[in-house]
């Protein structure tokens, strides 16, 4: 069957002469290599295409495990961030209420020297009040010394240079308050008038680390706001 199938191919070479005879067999085995090598193409583009498919399923994978990652880094460090914000402008609320109160009883002293008791009665609360002005001034400059750890070292520094003048005009005041407002037998009395005028020295400077500081909390809470989560302190 295959010879009887081969018959007509094979008169037609005979009929050639042996030059045609020879292109002919050329272009044939050509045709069959031509065919070979586009059925060898089209399966190696096959199989090119499945390894690339495999690789970019694997590559998605691994971006989708990256991204995951990445993300729970994100948020982590957000939640630190958000807990540093919230602790450290706690920390500014109340060392700010700490400079306002002791910069109050610092700016009533230079008055204060100017002031005479009429009563017994007047005289001794005014006295506790002194007291409790240095007291309190003193406190303020304590804690805001505990908060160091917690706040920009320019704003404890400012703060407690600030409390610290503070403290020394509401010391002063109350040192000097029994000599103010003693009766001396001589009909004499105690000259106020350095006390007061240092005193409205040191609270002018008193007031300017006060504006120091708060210019200072401003600027740190605006930077805490554009900060990104990784930067430092």
């Amino acid at each position: 069957m295959a010879t009887e199938a081969l018959q007509p191919l094979t008169e037609f070479f005979q009929d050639l002469s042996p030059l045609s005879s020879a292109i002919a067999s050329n272009v044939v085995v050509i045709g069959i290599f031509g065919w070979l090598a586009q059925r060898w193409a089209a399966k190696r583009l096959e199989a090119m295409r499945l390894q690339n498919s495999q690789q970019l399923e694997k590559t998605k994978s691994e971006l989708a495990a990256m991204r995951e990652e990445l993300k729970s880094n994100i948020d982590k460090r957000m939640m630190v961030f958000q807990t540093h914000f919230e602790l450290e402008f706690s920390h500014f609320k109340r060392l700010w209420e700490m400079c306002d109160e002791a910069l109050d009883y610092a700016a009533s002293v230079p008055h204060l020297y100017e002031v005479t008791w009429l009563d017994e009665e007047t005289k001794q609360s005014e006295k506790e009040r002194s007291v409790t002005m240095y007291d309190c001034c003193r406190v303020h400059l304590n804690d805001a010394r505990k908060m160091r750890p917690f706040v920009p070292s320019e704003v404890s520094d400012a703060s407690k240079e600030m409390l610290r003048i503070c403290v020394e005009i509401t010391q002063e005041y109350m040192s000097v308050y029994k000599f103010m407002h003693e009766d001396r037998k001589d009909g004499g009395y105690w000259d106020r008038k350095p006390a007061r005028e240092k005193a409205q020295e040191d609270f002018r400077n008193a007031q300017r680390k006060y504006d120091e500081v708060a210019s200072l909390i401003s600027n740190r809470i605006s930077s805490l706001y554009a900060l990104n989560p990784d930067e430092g302190r």
